[in-house]
């Protein structure tokens, strides 16, 4: 797997996404689900923006640890929350993820070790044989998942990771229409992710 690609998406995702899902299917796969990237996707509907919402599948040997910094306005019983819709999506700290494979699995560990919200630890020598790692945190809490196999998945299904980095400059290029026309008869449909990646005006001196 490509880092400089993985890099990609992390950022693509954090600098304004937020961390709107989760589940565990009955066969132990894991996936985590984002939403308001900076990702071009087909709209859900025919007059909406694109879709903004990507998803990780994590599959083979999951462990998936729940963490928290420090305690503040997240309930004790967020990640249950999440799960259902009980509260609003949490807004990612923008360069606080990280997607490894096959390297960083220390640094991960680390991580976990200081922030595990309940539980056991996880077994380092166990941890390597799983060469897929997330990490990422939404202000006070946070997720580390591994696993031996990860999949990128959209509403149409699997995405090879390869298509990546045509996602960013899709939505770049939709991001600078959207500003071109916004409050002109032609402007597309409100969409949060173009909202508040607000452009940077140059003021005459």
């Amino acid at each position: 797997m490509n880092p400089e690609i993985l890099e990609m998406f992390c950022q693509a995702v954090t600098d304004v996404g937020l961390f709107s899902w989760w589940s565990v299917s009955d066969d132990g796969k894991f996936q985590v689900e984002f939403a308001g990237t900076q990702l071009w996707m087909p709209p859900l509907s025919p007059e909406g923006p694109p879709c903004g919402t990507i998803a990780l599948r994590f599959e083979g040997g999951v462990q998936r640890f729940f963490l928290r910094k420090e305690s503040g306005r997240v309930p004790p019983d967020w990640p249950a929350q999440l799960q259902v819709d009980s509260i609003r999506p949490l807004r990612l700290t923008p360069g606080a993820m990280h997607l490894y494979f096959e390297s960083g699995s220390h640094l991960w560990l680390e991580e976990v070790h200081r922030y595990l919200e309940d539980g056991m630890p996880p077994d380092a020598g166990t941890l390597l044989e799983r060469p897929v790692r997330l990490i990422f945190w939404a202000g006070e809490v946070g997720l580390a998942v591994a696993a031996r196999r990860m999949a990128l998945v959209t509403h149409q299904g699997d995405v090879d990771w390869q298509v990546l980095p045509q996602m960013v400059s899709r939505w770049w290029s939709y991001w600078k229409r959207y500003w071109q026309v916004r409050e002109t008869p032609q402007a597309a449909a409100w969409d949060y992710a173009c909202e508040v990646t607000v452009p940077i005006v140059d003021e005459e001196t």
